[in-house]
Protein backbone atom coordinates (compact mmCIF):
# COMPACT_ATOMS: atom_id res chain seq x y z
CA UNK A 1 0.00 0.00 0.00
CA UNK A 2 3.01 2.40 0.64
CA UNK A 3 4.05 1.61 -2.52
CA UNK A 4 1.08 2.75 -4.52
CA UNK A 5 0.64 5.70 -2.22
CA UNK A 6 4.14 6.67 -3.22
CA UNK A 7 3.42 6.04 -6.81
CA UNK A 8 0.10 7.96 -6.57
CA UNK A 9 -1.56 4.41 -8.00
CA UNK A 10 -5.02 3.13 -7.12
CA UNK A 11 -5.42 -0.17 -5.25
CA UNK A 12 -7.57 -2.87 -5.47
CA UNK A 13 -8.32 -6.01 -3.19
CA UNK A 14 -9.81 -8.46 -4.17
CA UNK A 15 -11.58 -11.01 -1.16
CA UNK A 16 -13.09 -14.25 -2.44
CA UNK A 17 -14.27 -15.62 0.70
CA UNK A 18 -15.34 -14.33 4.47
CA UNK A 19 -12.20 -15.09 6.10
CA UNK A 20 -13.28 -12.99 9.13
CA UNK A 21 -16.25 -15.32 10.03
CA UNK A 22 -14.65 -18.77 9.39
CA UNK A 23 -16.80 -21.18 11.08
CA UNK A 24 -15.24 -23.19 13.87
CA UNK A 25 -15.59 -26.40 12.41
CA UNK A 26 -13.18 -24.82 9.12
CA UNK A 27 -10.32 -26.74 8.50
CA UNK A 28 -8.53 -23.33 7.68
CA UNK A 29 -9.46 -22.06 10.76
CA UNK A 30 -8.69 -24.95 13.12
CA UNK A 31 -5.59 -25.41 11.17
CA UNK A 32 -5.03 -20.95 11.98
CA UNK A 33 -3.77 -20.88 8.10
CA UNK A 34 -5.35 -17.04 8.47
CA UNK A 35 -5.17 -15.70 11.83
CA UNK A 36 -2.47 -13.74 11.59
CA UNK A 37 -3.49 -12.20 8.32
CA UNK A 38 -6.90 -10.80 9.77
CA UNK A 39 -5.90 -7.95 10.70
CA UNK A 40 -3.64 -7.13 8.32
CA UNK A 41 -6.01 -8.17 5.35
CA UNK A 42 -9.12 -5.61 7.45
CA UNK A 43 -6.56 -2.92 7.42
CA UNK A 44 -6.28 -3.43 3.48
CA UNK A 45 -9.47 -3.66 2.93
CA UNK A 46 -9.91 -0.07 4.85
CA UNK A 47 -7.10 1.74 2.71
CA UNK A 48 -7.37 0.50 -0.72
CA UNK A 49 -9.47 2.43 -3.44
CA UNK A 50 -11.64 -0.43 -4.76
CA UNK A 51 -12.50 -3.97 -2.92
CA UNK A 52 -13.64 -6.18 -5.29
CA UNK A 53 -15.91 -9.63 -4.00
CA UNK A 54 -17.80 -12.62 -6.21
CA UNK A 55 -20.93 -12.33 -4.28
CA UNK A 56 -23.53 -9.56 -3.21
CA UNK A 57 -24.02 -11.29 0.49
CA UNK A 58 -20.16 -10.82 0.68
CA UNK A 59 -20.65 -7.05 -0.64
CA UNK A 60 -23.01 -6.47 2.33
CA UNK A 61 -20.24 -7.37 4.68
CA UNK A 62 -16.95 -5.97 3.58
CA UNK A 63 -19.26 -2.51 2.85
CA UNK A 64 -19.47 -1.49 6.40
CA UNK A 65 -15.57 -1.76 6.25
CA UNK A 66 -15.10 -0.25 2.98
CA UNK A 67 -18.50 2.07 1.29
CA UNK A 68 -16.49 1.54 -2.35
CA UNK A 69 -17.51 -2.10 -2.96
CA UNK A 70 -18.19 -3.78 -6.31
CA UNK A 71 -19.16 -7.46 -6.79
CA UNK A 72 -17.33 -9.34 -9.43
CA UNK A 73 -19.17 -12.84 -10.24
CA UNK A 74 -17.06 -15.63 -10.79
CA UNK A 75 -17.45 -16.50 -14.66
CA UNK A 76 -16.32 -19.94 -16.63
CA UNK A 77 -13.54 -18.67 -18.85
CA UNK A 78 -14.25 -20.77 -21.69
CA UNK A 79 -10.79 -21.16 -23.21
CA UNK A 80 -10.59 -23.79 -20.63
CA UNK A 81 -14.27 -24.94 -20.21
CA UNK A 82 -15.84 -25.95 -23.59
CA UNK A 83 -19.00 -27.31 -23.39
CA UNK A 84 -19.40 -30.93 -24.62
CA UNK A 85 -21.69 -32.98 -25.96
CA UNK A 86 -23.92 -34.98 -23.13
CA UNK A 87 -22.80 -38.34 -22.55
CA UNK A 88 -23.69 -41.31 -19.89
CA UNK A 89 -21.18 -42.47 -18.09
CA UNK A 90 -19.34 -46.07 -19.18
CA UNK A 91 -20.66 -47.62 -15.47
CA UNK A 92 -24.09 -49.50 -15.65
CA UNK A 93 -23.78 -47.67 -12.33
CA UNK A 94 -25.22 -43.74 -11.73
CA UNK A 95 -22.25 -42.21 -10.73
CA UNK A 96 -23.01 -39.87 -8.23
CA UNK A 97 -19.59 -37.15 -8.05
CA UNK A 98 -18.54 -34.43 -5.69
CA UNK A 99 -14.84 -33.00 -6.07
CA UNK A 100 -13.80 -30.03 -3.55
CA UNK A 101 -11.10 -29.39 -0.63
CA UNK A 102 -10.55 -30.75 2.91
CA UNK A 103 -12.34 -27.38 4.03
CA UNK A 104 -15.53 -29.22 2.47
CA UNK A 105 -15.15 -31.96 4.59
CA UNK A 106 -18.01 -30.56 7.20
CA UNK A 107 -20.34 -29.88 4.49
CA UNK A 108 -20.23 -33.42 3.03
CA UNK A 109 -20.18 -34.66 6.53
CA UNK A 110 -23.52 -33.46 6.86
CA UNK A 111 -25.23 -34.89 4.32
CA UNK A 112 -23.08 -38.16 4.58
CA UNK A 113 -26.09 -40.14 6.45
CA UNK A 114 -28.10 -39.15 3.63
CA UNK A 115 -26.15 -40.53 1.07
CA UNK A 116 -24.72 -43.62 3.18
CA UNK A 117 -29.20 -44.49 3.27
CA UNK A 118 -29.32 -43.69 -0.62
CA UNK A 119 -26.54 -46.34 -1.49
CA UNK A 120 -28.09 -48.87 0.63
CA UNK A 121 -31.58 -48.45 -0.80
CA UNK A 122 -30.38 -48.74 -4.33
CA UNK A 123 -27.73 -51.38 -3.52
CA UNK A 124 -25.31 -52.00 -6.36
CA UNK A 125 -27.27 -49.83 -8.91
CA UNK A 126 -25.81 -46.50 -7.23
CA UNK A 127 -22.03 -45.44 -7.26
CA UNK A 128 -20.48 -41.83 -5.16
CA UNK A 129 -16.91 -40.62 -6.22
CA UNK A 130 -15.10 -38.15 -4.20
CA UNK A 131 -12.32 -35.97 -5.39
CA UNK A 132 -9.69 -33.95 -3.24
CA UNK A 133 -9.92 -35.32 -0.37
CA UNK A 134 -10.64 -38.20 2.24
CA UNK A 135 -14.48 -38.13 3.27
CA UNK A 136 -15.59 -38.81 6.47
CA UNK A 137 -15.29 -42.40 7.86
CA UNK A 138 -19.13 -43.97 7.67
CA UNK A 139 -18.50 -42.60 3.85
CA UNK A 140 -15.05 -44.32 3.44
CA UNK A 141 -16.38 -47.73 4.74
CA UNK A 142 -19.41 -47.87 2.03
CA UNK A 143 -18.24 -50.27 -0.53
CA UNK A 144 -20.15 -48.33 -2.98
CA UNK A 145 -17.82 -45.42 -2.05
CA UNK A 146 -14.75 -44.32 -3.84
CA UNK A 147 -12.43 -41.74 -3.36
CA UNK A 148 -9.08 -39.97 -4.25
CA UNK A 149 -7.34 -37.23 -2.65
CA UNK A 150 -5.92 -35.77 -6.39
CA UNK A 151 -5.77 -32.21 -5.85
CA UNK A 152 -4.77 -29.62 -8.33
CA UNK A 153 -3.17 -26.48 -7.69
CA UNK A 154 -3.01 -25.51 -11.10
CA UNK A 155 -6.76 -24.41 -12.64
CA UNK A 156 -6.58 -25.03 -16.11
CA UNK A 157 -5.27 -28.65 -14.93
CA UNK A 158 -7.95 -29.18 -12.94
CA UNK A 159 -10.67 -27.84 -15.89
CA UNK A 160 -8.89 -29.91 -18.10
CA UNK A 161 -8.75 -32.88 -16.02
CA UNK A 162 -12.19 -32.52 -14.83
CA UNK A 163 -14.01 -32.65 -18.46
CA UNK A 164 -12.75 -36.14 -18.71
CA UNK A 165 -14.90 -37.22 -16.17
CA UNK A 166 -17.79 -38.99 -16.49
CA UNK A 167 -20.41 -38.10 -13.96
CA UNK A 168 -24.39 -38.73 -13.64
CA UNK A 169 -25.42 -37.02 -10.75
CA UNK A 170 -23.27 -33.99 -9.37
CA UNK A 171 -23.51 -32.58 -5.41
CA UNK A 172 -22.63 -29.22 -3.85
CA UNK A 173 -23.59 -29.18 0.18
CA UNK A 174 -23.00 -26.33 1.87
CA UNK A 175 -24.20 -25.99 5.87
CA UNK A 176 -25.94 -23.00 6.03
CA UNK A 177 -23.58 -20.36 7.90
CA UNK A 178 -22.66 -16.68 7.20
CA UNK A 179 -19.27 -18.06 5.55
CA UNK A 180 -20.80 -20.42 2.86
CA UNK A 181 -23.32 -17.96 2.04
CA UNK A 182 -20.92 -15.41 0.79
CA UNK A 183 -19.11 -17.98 -1.45
CA UNK A 184 -19.85 -18.13 -4.92
CA UNK A 185 -21.75 -20.35 -7.37
CA UNK A 186 -18.22 -21.62 -8.91
CA UNK A 187 -19.53 -25.55 -8.22
CA UNK A 188 -22.48 -24.97 -10.48
CA UNK A 189 -20.84 -23.46 -13.37
CA UNK A 190 -18.16 -26.07 -13.52
CA UNK A 191 -20.89 -29.06 -13.15
CA UNK A 192 -23.54 -27.70 -15.37
CA UNK A 193 -21.02 -26.63 -18.14
CA UNK A 194 -20.12 -30.03 -18.42
CA UNK A 195 -23.73 -30.56 -18.73
CA UNK A 196 -23.99 -32.91 -15.32
CA UNK A 197 -27.55 -32.37 -13.59
CA UNK A 198 -27.14 -31.40 -10.14
CA UNK A 199 -28.52 -30.96 -6.12
CA UNK A 200 -27.46 -28.02 -4.47
CA UNK A 201 -27.94 -26.56 -0.72
CA UNK A 202 -30.71 -24.46 -0.37
CA UNK A 203 -28.64 -21.47 0.72
CA UNK A 204 -28.05 -17.85 -0.67
CA UNK A 205 -25.09 -19.44 -2.54
CA UNK A 206 -27.25 -21.48 -5.14
CA UNK A 207 -30.69 -20.44 -4.87
CA UNK A 208 -29.88 -17.02 -6.88
CA UNK A 209 -29.24 -19.11 -10.01
CA UNK A 210 -30.58 -22.35 -9.46
CA UNK A 211 -34.26 -22.52 -10.22
CA UNK A 212 -35.47 -25.61 -8.37
CA UNK A 213 -36.23 -28.62 -10.60
CA UNK A 214 -35.45 -26.64 -14.01
CA UNK A 215 -32.29 -26.27 -13.76
CA UNK A 216 -30.74 -28.49 -10.51
CA UNK A 217 -32.48 -29.42 -7.70
CA UNK A 218 -32.14 -27.34 -4.20
CA UNK A 219 -32.38 -29.46 -0.60
CA UNK A 220 -32.43 -28.10 2.38
CA UNK A 221 -31.97 -30.57 4.81
CA UNK A 222 -31.01 -35.01 4.78
CA UNK A 223 -34.63 -35.72 3.69
CA UNK A 224 -34.72 -33.13 1.07
CA UNK A 225 -31.00 -34.28 -0.06
CA UNK A 226 -32.65 -38.24 0.10
CA UNK A 227 -35.61 -37.01 -1.80
CA UNK A 228 -33.79 -34.52 -4.62
CA UNK A 229 -31.19 -37.30 -5.32
CA UNK A 230 -33.97 -40.31 -6.04
CA UNK A 231 -35.52 -38.01 -8.59
CA UNK A 232 -32.45 -37.39 -10.33
CA UNK A 233 -31.66 -41.62 -10.12
CA UNK A 234 -35.26 -42.53 -11.00
CA UNK A 235 -36.08 -40.37 -13.65
CA UNK A 236 -33.30 -40.39 -16.59
CA UNK A 237 -35.66 -38.65 -18.72
CA UNK A 238 -35.69 -35.62 -15.49
CA UNK A 239 -31.35 -35.49 -15.42
CA UNK A 240 -31.38 -34.80 -19.27
CA UNK A 241 -33.62 -31.84 -19.27
CA UNK A 242 -31.98 -30.25 -16.14
CA UNK A 243 -28.64 -31.36 -17.43
CA UNK A 244 -29.59 -29.15 -20.48
CA UNK A 245 -31.19 -26.15 -19.19
CA UNK A 246 -28.10 -25.84 -16.53
CA UNK A 247 -25.60 -26.27 -19.43
CA UNK A 248 -27.92 -23.36 -21.24
CA UNK A 249 -28.08 -21.06 -18.15
CA UNK A 250 -24.28 -21.46 -17.69
CA UNK A 251 -23.67 -20.45 -21.65
CA UNK A 252 -26.08 -17.72 -21.86
CA UNK A 253 -24.67 -15.70 -18.08
CA UNK A 254 -22.09 -17.19 -16.96
CA UNK A 255 -19.03 -17.66 -19.42
CA UNK A 256 -16.12 -14.65 -19.77
CA UNK A 257 -17.31 -14.46 -23.64
CA UNK A 258 -20.38 -12.57 -22.65
CA UNK A 259 -18.98 -10.93 -19.48
CA UNK A 260 -16.19 -9.39 -19.70
CA UNK A 261 -16.81 -5.74 -20.74
CA UNK A 262 -18.92 -6.29 -17.71
CA UNK A 263 -16.09 -6.56 -15.02
CA UNK A 264 -14.27 -3.88 -17.10
CA UNK A 265 -16.88 -1.37 -16.58
CA UNK A 266 -18.14 -2.16 -13.27
CA UNK A 267 -13.73 -2.05 -12.32
CA UNK A 268 -13.99 1.30 -13.91
CA UNK A 269 -16.81 2.84 -12.33
CA UNK A 270 -15.58 1.57 -9.39
CA UNK A 271 -12.29 3.24 -9.30
CA UNK A 272 -13.71 6.98 -10.24
CA UNK A 273 -15.81 7.02 -7.01
CA UNK A 274 -14.60 9.24 -4.56
CA UNK A 275 -13.71 7.08 -0.92
CA UNK A 276 -14.39 8.77 2.08
CA UNK A 277 -11.79 8.69 4.43
CA UNK A 278 -13.22 7.64 7.92
CA UNK A 279 -11.36 8.62 11.08
CA UNK A 280 -11.73 4.81 12.47
CA UNK A 281 -8.89 4.33 9.66
CA UNK A 282 -6.08 5.89 11.62
CA UNK A 283 -6.86 3.26 14.49
CA UNK A 284 -7.11 0.57 12.88
CA UNK A 285 -3.75 1.95 10.78
CA UNK A 286 -2.17 1.64 14.52
CA UNK A 287 -3.17 -1.39 15.74
CA UNK A 288 -2.52 -3.21 12.02
CA UNK A 289 1.09 -1.14 12.52
CA UNK A 290 1.07 -3.09 16.00
CA UNK A 291 -0.08 -6.71 15.64
CA UNK A 292 2.72 -6.99 12.48
CA UNK A 293 5.34 -5.69 14.80
CA UNK A 294 4.38 -8.56 17.10
CA UNK A 295 4.14 -11.21 14.52
CA UNK A 296 7.70 -9.96 13.60
CA UNK A 297 8.87 -9.99 17.20
CA UNK A 298 7.68 -13.37 17.96
CA UNK A 299 9.46 -14.75 14.69
CA UNK A 300 12.70 -13.02 15.93
CA UNK A 301 12.22 -14.68 19.13
CA UNK A 302 11.73 -17.91 17.82
CA UNK A 303 14.62 -18.13 15.47
CA UNK A 304 17.19 -16.56 18.13
CA UNK A 305 15.89 -19.71 20.51
CA UNK A 306 16.17 -22.16 18.19
CA UNK A 307 19.91 -20.51 17.40
CA UNK A 308 20.56 -20.60 20.89
CA UNK A 309 19.90 -24.16 21.24
CA UNK A 310 21.93 -25.39 18.58
CA UNK A 311 24.69 -23.06 19.59
CA UNK A 312 24.56 -25.31 22.81
CA UNK A 313 24.29 -28.49 21.61
CA UNK A 314 27.37 -27.84 19.65
CA UNK A 315 29.34 -26.07 22.54
CA UNK A 316 28.26 -29.78 24.62
CA UNK A 317 29.53 -31.86 21.72
CA UNK A 318 32.43 -29.81 21.41
CA UNK A 319 33.58 -29.89 24.97
CA UNK A 320 33.48 -33.67 24.66
CA UNK A 321 36.23 -33.84 21.85
CA UNK A 322 39.73 -34.40 23.33
CA UNK A 323 42.35 -31.13 22.51
CA UNK A 324 44.19 -33.22 19.67
CA UNK A 325 40.86 -33.59 18.11
CA UNK A 326 39.87 -29.97 18.61
CA UNK A 327 43.18 -29.40 16.94
CA UNK A 328 42.24 -32.06 14.14
CA UNK A 329 38.89 -30.39 13.16
CA UNK A 330 40.03 -26.99 13.96
CA UNK A 331 42.75 -27.45 10.91
CA UNK A 332 40.37 -29.23 8.94
CA UNK A 333 37.92 -26.64 8.73
CA UNK A 334 40.35 -24.04 7.72
CA UNK A 335 41.60 -26.72 4.82
CA UNK A 336 37.52 -26.41 3.71
CA UNK A 337 37.33 -22.72 4.22
CA UNK A 338 40.03 -22.44 1.90
CA UNK A 339 38.82 -24.30 -0.45
CA UNK A 340 35.31 -22.99 -0.66
CA UNK A 341 36.59 -19.12 -1.26
CA UNK A 342 39.19 -20.69 -4.21
CA UNK A 343 35.54 -22.22 -5.35
CA UNK A 344 34.41 -18.81 -5.03
CA UNK A 345 36.68 -17.31 -6.49
CA UNK A 346 36.43 -18.67 -9.78
CA UNK A 347 33.08 -18.92 -10.36
CA UNK A 348 31.69 -17.84 -13.23
CA UNK A 349 28.20 -17.35 -13.46
CA UNK A 350 25.71 -15.53 -15.76
CA UNK A 351 23.45 -13.54 -13.44
CA UNK A 352 20.33 -12.26 -14.25
CA UNK A 353 18.61 -8.70 -13.26
CA UNK A 354 15.12 -10.02 -11.55
CA UNK A 355 13.88 -6.46 -11.81
CA UNK A 356 13.59 -6.72 -15.55
CA UNK A 357 11.30 -9.60 -15.20
CA UNK A 358 7.78 -9.57 -15.06
CA UNK A 359 7.53 -11.53 -12.31
CA UNK A 360 4.55 -13.44 -13.86
CA UNK A 361 4.41 -17.47 -13.04
CA UNK A 362 1.75 -19.36 -14.96
CA UNK A 363 1.36 -22.77 -11.79
CA UNK A 364 0.20 -24.52 -15.28
CA UNK A 365 3.72 -24.89 -16.41
CA UNK A 366 3.80 -27.44 -13.81
CA UNK A 367 1.38 -29.83 -15.13
CA UNK A 368 4.58 -31.30 -16.36
CA UNK A 369 5.63 -32.67 -13.10
CA UNK A 370 2.51 -35.16 -12.97
CA UNK A 371 2.70 -36.20 -16.60
CA UNK A 372 5.82 -36.41 -18.11
CA UNK A 373 6.74 -39.98 -18.74
CA UNK A 374 9.37 -40.13 -17.09
CA UNK A 375 11.37 -42.71 -14.52
CA UNK A 376 11.77 -40.00 -11.64
CA UNK A 377 10.59 -39.73 -8.32
CA UNK A 378 8.30 -36.15 -7.11
CA UNK A 379 11.31 -34.84 -5.87
CA UNK A 380 13.39 -35.44 -8.54
CA UNK A 381 10.79 -34.19 -10.98
CA UNK A 382 10.55 -30.71 -9.06
CA UNK A 383 13.82 -30.37 -8.34
CA UNK A 384 14.91 -30.80 -11.98
CA UNK A 385 12.62 -28.55 -13.19
CA UNK A 386 13.67 -26.20 -10.14
CA UNK A 387 17.15 -26.16 -11.28
CA UNK A 388 16.38 -25.58 -15.05
CA UNK A 389 13.95 -22.51 -14.36
CA UNK A 390 16.41 -21.07 -12.03
CA UNK A 391 19.86 -21.66 -14.18
CA UNK A 392 18.60 -20.89 -17.09
CA UNK A 393 20.85 -22.98 -19.10
CA UNK A 394 21.33 -21.94 -22.75
CA UNK A 395 22.78 -25.11 -23.82
CA UNK A 396 21.28 -28.22 -22.27
CA UNK A 397 22.40 -31.75 -23.44
CA UNK A 398 20.50 -35.17 -21.69
CA UNK A 399 22.79 -38.37 -22.71
CA UNK A 400 20.27 -40.95 -21.67
CA UNK A 401 16.66 -39.60 -23.00
CA UNK A 402 14.64 -42.87 -23.71
CA UNK A 403 11.05 -41.67 -23.32
CA UNK A 404 11.96 -38.25 -22.97
CA UNK A 405 10.10 -37.48 -19.92
CA UNK A 406 12.79 -35.61 -18.59
CA UNK A 407 13.73 -33.71 -21.41
CA UNK A 408 9.96 -32.71 -21.05
CA UNK A 409 10.22 -31.21 -17.81
CA UNK A 410 13.52 -29.26 -18.58
CA UNK A 411 11.39 -28.60 -22.14
CA UNK A 412 8.33 -26.64 -19.77
CA UNK A 413 10.66 -25.11 -17.68
CA UNK A 414 12.26 -23.16 -20.33
CA UNK A 415 9.43 -22.75 -21.76
CA UNK A 416 7.96 -20.86 -18.50
CA UNK A 417 11.01 -18.81 -19.07
CA UNK A 418 9.98 -17.52 -22.46
CA UNK A 419 14.09 -18.69 -22.99
CA UNK A 420 15.71 -19.04 -25.88
CA UNK A 421 17.75 -21.93 -24.59
CA UNK A 422 18.16 -25.31 -26.80
CA UNK A 423 17.74 -28.56 -25.84
CA UNK A 424 20.40 -32.02 -27.21
CA UNK A 425 19.31 -34.88 -26.21
CA UNK A 426 21.17 -38.29 -26.69
CA UNK A 427 20.13 -41.59 -26.80
CA UNK A 428 21.25 -45.10 -28.81
CA UNK A 429 17.61 -46.23 -28.63
CA UNK A 430 15.04 -43.32 -27.98
CA UNK A 431 11.54 -44.01 -27.72
CA UNK A 432 9.70 -40.74 -27.54
CA UNK A 433 5.77 -40.93 -28.30
CA UNK A 434 4.50 -39.15 -30.87
CA UNK A 435 2.93 -36.26 -28.49
CA UNK A 436 5.72 -36.30 -26.79
CA UNK A 437 8.22 -35.06 -29.65
CA UNK A 438 5.40 -32.40 -30.69
CA UNK A 439 5.76 -30.85 -27.03
CA UNK A 440 9.64 -30.45 -27.47
CA UNK A 441 10.54 -30.26 -31.20
CA UNK A 442 10.28 -26.30 -30.95
CA UNK A 443 13.90 -26.55 -29.08
CA UNK A 444 14.89 -29.62 -28.99
CA UNK A 445 17.28 -31.69 -31.44
CA UNK A 446 17.45 -35.92 -30.68
CA UNK A 447 20.50 -37.54 -31.54
CA UNK A 448 20.91 -41.20 -32.17
CA UNK A 449 24.13 -42.75 -30.69
CA UNK A 450 26.14 -43.55 -28.23
CA UNK A 451 27.64 -41.39 -25.85
CA UNK A 452 30.96 -40.27 -26.00
CA UNK A 453 31.42 -40.80 -30.05
CA UNK A 454 28.34 -39.06 -30.61
CA UNK A 455 29.27 -35.85 -28.28
CA UNK A 456 31.85 -34.14 -30.85
CA UNK A 457 29.09 -34.05 -33.62
CA UNK A 458 26.17 -32.67 -31.05
CA UNK A 459 28.62 -30.06 -29.78
CA UNK A 460 29.59 -28.75 -33.08
CA UNK A 461 25.80 -28.36 -34.21
CA UNK A 462 25.37 -26.85 -30.92
CA UNK A 463 27.54 -24.48 -32.06
CA UNK A 464 29.37 -23.84 -28.18
CA UNK A 465 29.40 -25.49 -25.15
CA UNK A 466 26.63 -27.00 -23.07
CA UNK A 467 26.55 -25.13 -19.48
CA UNK A 468 23.59 -27.81 -18.27
CA UNK A 469 24.39 -31.45 -18.58
CA UNK A 470 22.04 -34.50 -17.53
CA UNK A 471 23.69 -37.91 -18.02
CA UNK A 472 21.10 -40.68 -17.17
CA UNK A 473 22.64 -42.97 -20.00
CA UNK A 474 24.40 -46.24 -19.13
CA UNK A 475 24.38 -47.14 -15.25
CA UNK A 476 27.62 -49.76 -15.34
CA UNK A 477 30.62 -48.12 -13.82
CA UNK A 478 32.42 -47.77 -16.81
CA UNK A 479 29.46 -46.46 -18.86
CA UNK A 480 28.87 -43.67 -16.05
CA UNK A 481 32.70 -42.61 -16.07
CA UNK A 482 32.74 -42.74 -20.03
CA UNK A 483 30.12 -40.26 -20.48
CA UNK A 484 31.22 -37.99 -17.35
CA UNK A 485 34.74 -38.21 -18.60
CA UNK A 486 33.51 -37.64 -22.49
CA UNK A 487 31.07 -34.52 -21.82
CA UNK A 488 34.49 -32.79 -19.69
CA UNK A 489 35.57 -31.69 -23.32
CA UNK A 490 32.43 -29.92 -24.34
CA UNK A 491 31.45 -28.02 -20.66
CA UNK A 492 32.23 -24.01 -20.26
CA UNK A 493 33.89 -23.02 -16.85
CA UNK A 494 30.52 -22.27 -14.89
CA UNK A 495 28.35 -25.54 -15.97
CA UNK A 496 26.22 -27.56 -13.96
CA UNK A 497 26.40 -31.80 -14.28
CA UNK A 498 23.31 -33.65 -13.09
CA UNK A 499 23.62 -37.37 -12.60
CA UNK A 500 20.57 -39.34 -12.34
CA UNK A 501 19.82 -42.55 -10.02
CA UNK A 502 22.86 -41.64 -7.82
CA UNK A 503 21.46 -44.07 -5.30
CA UNK A 504 22.19 -47.10 -7.83
CA UNK A 505 25.60 -48.36 -6.51
CA UNK A 506 27.62 -48.10 -9.58
CA UNK A 507 26.55 -44.47 -10.46
CA UNK A 508 27.40 -43.21 -6.76
CA UNK A 509 30.94 -45.14 -7.07
CA UNK A 510 31.52 -43.89 -10.39
CA UNK A 511 30.79 -40.24 -9.36
CA UNK A 512 32.47 -40.11 -6.88
CA UNK A 513 36.05 -41.32 -8.65
CA UNK A 514 34.76 -38.84 -11.43
CA UNK A 515 34.58 -35.84 -8.61
CA UNK A 516 38.16 -37.24 -7.20
CA UNK A 517 39.88 -37.20 -10.22
CA UNK A 518 39.14 -34.30 -11.36
CA UNK A 519 38.77 -32.16 -8.23
CA UNK A 520 40.79 -29.40 -9.48
CA UNK A 521 37.87 -28.57 -11.68
CA UNK A 522 34.45 -29.40 -9.89
CA UNK A 523 32.68 -28.64 -6.91
CA UNK A 524 30.58 -31.25 -5.83
CA UNK A 525 27.30 -29.83 -4.54
CA UNK A 526 25.72 -33.42 -3.14
CA UNK A 527 23.10 -34.85 -3.23
CA UNK A 528 19.77 -33.30 -4.03
CA UNK A 529 16.70 -35.79 -3.79
CA UNK A 530 16.39 -38.03 -0.39
CA UNK A 531 13.31 -39.91 -2.55
CA UNK A 532 14.73 -43.31 -3.47
CA UNK A 533 12.77 -46.39 -5.31
CA UNK A 534 13.82 -50.24 -5.14
CA UNK A 535 13.62 -53.37 -7.56
CA UNK A 536 14.86 -56.78 -6.82
CA UNK A 537 17.34 -57.85 -9.45
CA UNK A 538 18.38 -61.98 -8.64
CA UNK A 539 16.89 -61.76 -5.15
CA UNK A 540 19.15 -58.46 -4.30
CA UNK A 541 18.09 -55.71 -3.50
CA UNK A 542 18.95 -52.48 -5.56
CA UNK A 543 17.92 -48.77 -4.85
CA UNK A 544 17.49 -46.30 -7.80
CA UNK A 545 16.64 -42.69 -8.11
CA UNK A 546 18.12 -39.59 -6.34
CA UNK A 547 19.77 -36.61 -8.42
CA UNK A 548 23.95 -35.56 -7.20
CA UNK A 549 24.85 -31.91 -8.68
CA UNK A 550 28.19 -31.16 -9.60
CA UNK A 551 29.99 -27.53 -10.52
CA UNK A 552 32.30 -26.58 -13.18
CA UNK A 553 34.54 -23.74 -12.19
CA UNK A 554 37.55 -24.12 -14.65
Amino acid sequence: MDKCKSYNKKLIFDLDDLLFELPEYHYDRQKHHFTAYLLPIYYAIQEADLVTVPTYALKEYVSCVNENTVVLPNYLDDRLWRAKDSRKSSSEKIIIGYMGTITHYKDLESISLALIKLLNSFEDKVELRIWGFDPPLDLCQHPNVSYNSLFYVSYPAFAKWFQGLNIDIAIAPLINNSFNKCKSNLKFLEYSVNEIPGVYSDIETYNSVVVNGYNGLLARDPDGWQAALRRLIEDDALRTRIAARARATVERSWTWSVNAMQWLSTVMQGLSMTKHKHRSRFIIHSIAEQNLSLIRALAEERVARMSSEIAENLLTRELRLTHSQCELKGAMMRDQLANAKMCVSQLKLRCYNAALETGHFDPCWLDVIQLAPAWLTRAERLMLFTLVFSLRPKRYIEIGTLQGGSALIVCRALDALESDGKMYLVDPAPKIATETWAKLQHRAKLYQGHSPDILKVVATEAGGSFDLIFIDGDHSYEGVMRDAEGILPYAEPGSYIIFHDIFFDDVRRATDDFVARYSERIADLGVLTREFTTQKINDVLVKWAGLRLLYLFN
